[in-house]
């Protein structure tokens, strides 16, 4: 009875027969019927089977099950509901039974993220944003349990993955806030080579005529120059000398050329 009731909630009358059915029936490792619909895209069945047997599996749970878990994932599955398993069910889970598996989660989730840049384009980099913060926003039962792991994670330097997690969801943030509030996109990769006084160069680099270097000015450089303590006259001083630099080995190039 128990696990046609399961079945049921998990594939719905639609996909009820005899032949589906006694598959089911005959494979009792509900954690492979789970690691079948992930790579199948079918998220609904996989959380359904998840939420209603991770008793049946918790106790045994390893390292290399997680790892098949994350390599079953389909990239057709909705982010948006990917996000909200992580954060409601994988997550609460890997902290309750396998604290080690936190780390692979974080560098899955970094991996994940990154890309977004390529495979949801028209999203980014809030997609990315939001698929990183996931490791940090579940919360899963009153008591803050959770809430101490992530902090001692956060605070602990040896832990690598989980410091590449936060330095990622760091620059997604300061994406962002360059594309909103300064009129500046950049890639990823891009900005990671970057700092602040290379980004208000390429801010400059950017007005298209001298004219609207007052206005850029005013609008976008000027605000971003203060926000990360740039002073402005060293700043622009600095970008005429690097504007000469460029010049001469540019000219000097076409000369022996």
């Amino acid at each position: 009875q128990a696990r046609l009731t399961t079945f049921y909630g998990a594939f719905g009358p639609r996909n009820f027969s005899g032949t589906t059915w006694l598959t089911f029936l005959k494979n009792e490792d509900v954690f492979e019927h789970i690691l079948l619909q992930l790579t199948k895209g079918n998220l609904f069945s996989a959380s359904y089977l998840w939420k209603r047997h991770q008793g049946d599996f918790t106790e045994h749970f390893s390292v290399e099950m997680l790892q098949n878990l994350l390599d079953a994932i389909s990239a057709t599955i909705s982010r948006k509901e990917l996000c909200l398993w992580f954060k409601d069910g994988i997550i609460p889970f890997i902290n309750m039974a396998l604290p080690q598996g936190q780390k692979i989660i974080a560098k899955w989730l970094e991996q994940q993220a990154r890309n977004l840049e390529l495979t949801d384009k028209a999203n980014w980099p809030e997609n990315g944003l939001e698929m990183a913060r996931v490791f940090f926003t579940s919360n899963p039962d009153k008591d803050g349990i959770a809430s101490l792991l992530y902090g001692t994670l956060w605070k602990d330097n040896k832990c690598e993955e989980v410091c590449r997690l936060v330095k990622l969801i760091q620059a997604l943030q300061d994406l962002i806030d360059l594309y909103r509030k300064y009129n500046c996109k950049l890639t990823l990769y891009e900005f990671e080579k970057e700092n602040a006084t290379t980004i208000a160069f390429r801010m400059l680099d950017r007005v298209l005529v001298p004219e609207l270097i007052p206005a850029d000015l005013e609008k976008f450089i000027e605000p971003y120059m203060c926000q990360h303590d740039l002073q402005k006259d060293v700043i622009l001083l600095q970008y005429i000398k690097s504007l000469l630099e460029r010049y001469c080995k540019r000219s000097t190039s076409v000369f022996y050329t």
